[in-house]
């Protein structure tokens, strides 16, 4: 990037008050900051992205360089990157777990995204890098994500961050945990389940099984497909 390009950028900052798409602001003007994130994040997208060091985001956007130009080890870092991509196979057998959820592919990605940071979280200007999306539908599907169960929001206003709230295990290795999962991983086995394999599943009597069938369908897990006896229930 040209010096008169990278001006622009910094002015551009500091006007909009915010960070740009492709762009992420770090302080840097006590320590070296973490980049792992930023730097995972923009290489897992085309064109990959800028950090921008020595401006602080807590105070506006104000140039704040980045610390005592003469101390050059501890003002200095080395990126390596790996040729990898985040959709790999062993990603996408994980994802598959959530497939009866209201989620679109950028939700998935977040998600992926999140498994492999171990226990990072992801903020709105994680999302937008990542997606390649304005703040506002960034704050729609990252909440879209914590009503749905899968992450859960950490903070409030412009601290906010999402943490992954489902194991990072591939879903063959865990065992159900409540009734409702038992329910859901036989359906996607088989295909459906009756009242009665229910009962037999569970060890429930039939009021019980009936309950839990009907709160499947309510949450639009499952749905019913004909009448008395002969009544199944399915994925939606």
């Amino acid at each position: 990037m040209e010096l008169e390009e990278l001006r622009r950028l910094v002015d551009q900052v500091r006007q909009r008050k915010m960070e740009p798409d492709a762009v992420e602001v770090k302080a840097a003007h006590v320590d070296t900051p973490k980049v792992y994130d930023s730097l995972s994040a923009f290489g897992n997208r085309p064109g990959g992205g800028v950090l921008l060091l020595g401006l602080d985001e807590r105070q506006g956007f104000r140039v704040v360089a980045v610390g005592n130009a003469q101390e050059e080890t501890r003002n200095s870092f080395r990126v390596k990157f790996f040729n990898h991509t985040l959709m790999n196979p062993e990603a996408i057998r994980w994802l598959k777990q959530f497939v009866d959820y209201p989620i679109n592919d950028r939700q998935r990605l977040a998600l992926v995204y999140l498994r492999q940071q171990g226990n990072q979280d992801m903020t709105n200007g994680d999302y937008r890098r990542l997606n390649h999306v304005d703040p506002l539908v960034a704050g729609q599907e990252l909440r879209g994500l914590a009503d749905a169960g899968l992450v859960e929001q950490m903070g409030v206003g412009r601290w906010t961050s999402y943490r992954l709230n489902v194991s990072r295990e591939l879903p063959e290795t865990l065992e159900p945990r409540t009734e409702e999962d038992k329910i859901l991983a036989y359906v996607r086995r088989e295909g459906s389940v009756t009242n009665g394999q229910c009962r037999q599943l569970l060890g429930v009597d039939e009021t019980r099984a009936y309950y839990l069938l009907k709160k499947l369908c309510d949450s639009k897990h499952l749905k019913p497909q004909g009448i008395g006896k002969a009544r199944r229930y399915v994925l939606v």
